[in-house]
């Protein structure tokens, strides 16, 4: 499973969304967590995301599908929620 978050350095709530999602991907090892840099890396962004304007915006990936897109940053828990929910889809 792939959780790609779409961030950028001036964003208040994507930097405590960084934190937990880096205590997330610490206590679940078969995790990879891309942050992608809205402002340097805007093809990722389309490629994922498409067009957006605000930030953070989440992707769930499990293998090469996207199974769950969703804006804002999120709890730990609710991150664990959206997971389960993910690899059940």
């Amino acid at each position: 499973m792939t959780i790609v978050v779409a961030s950028a350095s001036w964003c208040a709530p994507c930097a405590k969304y960084k934190k937990d999602l880096e205590a997330l991907k610490a206590d679940n090892p078969g995790l990879t967590v891309e942050i992608v840099d809205a402002d340097k890396d805007k093809d990722r962004i389309r490629e994922v995301f498409g067009e957006i304007t605000q930030l953070p915006w989440t992707a769930i990936f499990v293998g090469d599908e996207i199974r769950q897109r969703f804006f804002g940053a999120t709890s730990k828990t609710h991150l664990l929620q959206r997971m389960s929910s993910a690899k059940e889809a």
